[in-house]
């Protein structure tokens, strides 16, 4: 359901002040700071508001904040320039965010079902890539390679990059994963490997390298030029995306206009990263050359919550766990070890859709899909139609919701959620509980 502002299904204009704040935290270092800076605040270009991007955008302003507050007056810093001491100060929070992030990427497809071929994401997703991609080879031989090499690659990058030695090849590893990955046809894969290619950044460099080495030879305002048309391009993205929707286009046209931008950028990143290190073969890596303010630690502390909320019986979904075929609802958790704290009763209040006149709900009686009660009361109380009838099983009990001709019956329980519960718990339709677990985002 397209409303104005939803580049991607589920983006409604109460998304908007998180989306903006994206190009708004990282203005003043793309056009302040360094070079470093610069690749850093290409993730503003992401397409889609994911909760890891979201901590680590205002993770950034709170740092631009601290760090000109605490200079305010002052005639002389440690650092003299505004750009480069904000991201020295970010960068080894990003770079510990970034590694919890994809630890639990990892923890989350250590289940029963993600190592059966039968419904594992792997190979469904190997099997999608491969009908798009030619020399892709998606034979049942195929299938356990996919599973294991996906869990290993994704446990050997953050690895990596926590150990120094191995950082750049950790970064060309992630590098030709990622750009693999985005190739999928699911909608906004390439965004999440668009922040990846350039978070990559801070575990490469300082604020005192050059990785624009091949730009040393241009004037000042070419710089500027290139800044601005990076930024020209973004808002040309955004249009184009937004005129597809308003001429019922839809969402394949603006994926579309998305990866084309994604193809540009993926292509300047890793130029840019073979060009200054076939420039510079003997370069060792440098640590952040100044410490955090402990402040900031609260956001890795924030990313290794969030991916733990599955197993503190909170949300599912942005829990770093898409594509892992984790289940635990009820008592059907499917990990090899990880239990599920029961300390709220969220995951144990679930539906059954069994009729509808409802789009989306009749399609959850369709598959057989349960949701939670949480989700329910999200949908039903989104609904503007004077006619909407749910038939609904609630741990074992029938009930009926209607609604005829605007008057409200059997709705007493359905209110609205409080906007920040809304924003932050949100739950993906859970299969079957005697079956597999089903590849789901």
């Amino acid at each position: 359901m397209v409303d104005g502002f939803s580049f991607w299904p589920g983006v409604t204009w109460g998304d908007a002040p998180a989306f903006f704040s994206s190009p708004i935290c990282m203005c003043p270092v793309h056009f302040f700071g360094g070079e470093s800076c610069l690749l850093v605040s290409t993730t503003a270009v992401c397409s889609q508001p994911y909760f890891f991007e979201i901590l680590v955008h205002v993770g950034m302003l709170g740092t631009i904040m601290v760090v000109v507050v605490t200079r305010w007056g002052k005639e002389k810093e440690v650092c003299d320039d505004l750009g480069d001491s904000i991201y020295e100060r970010i960068r080894p929070v990003v770079m510990a965010s970034l590694i919890i992030m994809y630890l639990f990427t990892v923890l989350h497809k250590l289940n029963w079902d993600f190592l059966n071929p039968a419904v594992s994401c792997a190979v469904s997703m190997h099997k999608e890539l491969a009908s798009v991609v030619p020399f892709v080879p998606s034979d049942e031989w195929t299938f356990w390679p996919t599973i294991v090499g996906t869990l290993a690659i994704e446990l050997l990058i953050p690895l990596g990059l926590w150990w120094r030695p191995t950082r750049m090849l950790a970064v060309v590893l992630g590098l030709f994963f990622h750009w693999f990955l985005a190739l999928h046809p699911h909608g906004g894969i390439y965004s999440f490997s668009h922040l990846l290619y350039a978070l990559y950044a801070v575990f490469l460099f300082s604020s005192k390298d050059h990785p624009c080495e091949l730009w040393s030879g241009m004037p000042r305002w070419g710089g500027i030029v290139i800044k601005l048309l990076a930024v020209t391009i973004f808002g040309s993205g955004i249009f184009l995306q937004m005129q597809a929707y308003k001429t019922g286009q839809g969402f394949l046209v603006a994926n579309a206009i998305g990866f084309y931008i994604w193809l540009l950028f993926a292509g300047f990143m890793a130029s840019t990263y073979a060009a200054h290190f076939y420039l510079n073969p003997s370069r060792r890596l440098t640590a952040p050359e100044f410490c955090s303010m402990g402040c900031l630690w609260i956001f890795p502390v924030l990313v290794f919550l969030n991916g733990a909320c599955p197993y503190l019986s909170l949300k599912t979904t942005t829990a770093f766990s898409m594509f892992s075929n984790i289940r635990t609802e009820v008592n059907a958790n499917n990990h090899l070890f990880m239990p599920r704290l029961k300390l709220f009763g969220y995951q144990d209040d679930l539906v059954m859709i069994t009729e509808s006149n409802d789009r989306q709900l009749r399609q959850y009686a369709k598959t057989k899909d349960l949701i939670t009660w949480f989700e329910f009361q999200r949908i039903v109380a989104s609904r503007k139609r004077a006619d909407l009838f749910v038939r609904y099983s609630r741990n074992g009990v029938q009930a009926t919701l209607e609604r005829k001709n605007k008057e409200k019956r059997n709705e007493g329980q359905l209110m609205k959620h409080p906007w920040y519960l809304a924003k932050f718990l949100v739950f993906r339709p859970i299969g079957r509980l005697d079956k597999p677990m089903p590849c789901r985002h």
